[in-house]
């Protein structure tokens, strides 16, 4: 296969092709020098890492979409690989020829001057004749403990965003804390207090931390009600107590 025919009529049919974009041209153009690497043979096992620091693409969205859109445009055949220890595939199609064959068959030309001077892919398995092999000197070089963290950090980060979310405390309404001062036994004045109180300084603790559980605080705010005032007693409703002052001997 002579790779400046081929190029000159992958070009030749990209010009005419409006649905192609500069990140199309500059990810066929990595895929290219892997197959080349590969001595051009099909089907050549990818990194997307890799890929994307050799065509310069810095989205994983804009990466993805340009593998399927070439797919789907018939430059190359795209099978995603779904385990993280093993590379997708890829089969580049020959335009060295009148017509575009389906798939490239192995190379016969054993030249390899033409090669680029390219290290191997970290998952360079490859498929040829219905048989799979590792190249065992990027097994070695593979290096599964950087993968690793890499995916334990993005993990640490959503965690992150998501315990984020989970302690934002929604606000309650005057109604909502006059019923749990209530259920304390305490009055509908003391729960007017504490409602202002927070609702004036933006619902904080110190007028800088958020607050994460408004009824903790309640709480609080009660077990602090003797301290900051003496005299506020609990609402106390025993239905077995009588009223002494009345006169049980007046008729009904």
């Amino acid at each position: 296969m002579n790779y400046i025919r081929h190029l000159t009529a992958f070009f030749e049919k990209a010009i005419s092709d409006n649905r192609l974009f500069p990140t199309h041209v500059s990810l066929y153009m990595a895929l290219f020098q892997f197959w080349n690497l590969n001595h051009f043979k099909n089907p050549v096992s990818i990194c997307r890492s890799e890929v994307l620091q050799l065509s310069k693409i810095g989205s994983y969205n804009t990466y993805h979409k340009c593998l399927h859109d070439l797919h789907n445009f018939g430059y190359i055949k795209y099978e995603p690989s779904h385990n993280q220890f093993i590379g997708s595939l890829v089969h580049l199609y020959n335009f060295d020829t009148s017509s575009v064959q389906a798939l490239r068959q192995p190379c016969r030309n054993n030249d390899t001057t033409s090669v680029q001077a390219l290290r191997h892919s970290k998952n360079n398995i490859n498929i040829l004749n219905n048989k799979t092999y590792i190249d065992e000197k990027s097994q070695k070089n593979e290096t599964v403990e950087s993968i690793l963290k890499n995916e334990e950090a993005e993990k640490r980060k959503r965690k992150k965003v998501a315990s984020k979310k989970e302690n934002k405390m929604t606000i309650p309404s005057l109604d909502e804390v006059i019923v749990f001062f209530r259920s304390e036994n305490y009055t509908e004045f003391e729960a007017q207090k504490f409602f202002n109180h927070y609702e004036s300084n933006g619902w904080k603790i110190g007028s800088k931390t958020p607050m994460k559980d408004w009824k903790a605080a309640a709480r609080n705010w009660i077990l602090n009600i003797p301290k900051f005032n003496p005299g506020a007693k609990k609402e106390k409703y025993n239905p077995t107590d009588l009223n002494n002052k009345k006169n049980y001997s007046e008729p009904l």
